[in-house]
């Protein structure tokens, strides 16, 4: 039979590959979730409307935490806004990132400014069904392009 020819590695490969089929439909809307949410960004005149389409997208993602960092001139340290995303809205916080947690940071340039989407994960949760590769080849541009449409003076104002 098949199974002598296998080892556990590959035992173990079909298994998450079938579960993942099984799970098929959920990363599907997952995955049109994304590119509505980009579609969003595509419309955001200020430093709100890109917050609120950034909730909007990942309030319920998958991720444990999702963070805002932003700073004139790309100046990082010190003086930098952050928020966290908080039942559905960002507010001006900056949790720890906890010793069991990995994150995706997303970097993008604003006129004037500059920013990053922090997405954390705890390592013992199941597997991420949502597409890494989709979430930087569409969220990531449009965020881009949303963030190319806010003054620098908008940073004073949120």
């Amino acid at each position: 039979t098949i199974v002598r020819f296998l080892r556990l590695h590959e035992m173990n490969e079909l298994a998450r590959v079938a579960r993942r089929g099984l799970l098929q439909p959920r990363t599907i809307a997952l995955n049109v979730q994304l590119r509505r949410a980009a579609e969003r960004l595509g419309s955001a005149r200020t430093l709100d409307d890109l917050m609120a389409g950034l909730a909007l997208l990942l309030e319920r993602s998958e991720f444990d935490d999702v963070l805002l960092l932003v700073a004139a001139g790309g100046d990082r340290r010190g003086h930098a806004r952050t928020w966290h995303l908080e039942n559905g809205a960002f507010v001006e916080a900056w949790p720890k990132r906890r010793d069991d947690e990995w994150e995706i940071v997303c970097p993008f340039v604003g006129r004037g400014w500059t920013g990053q989407l922090l997405l954390r994960r705890r390592l013992a949760r199941p597997s991420l069904m949502l597409d890494i590769n989709l979430l930087l080849d569409v969220v990531q541009p449009a965020l881009s392009q949303a963030a190319q449409r806010i003054d620098v003076a908008a940073l004073t104002a949120a």
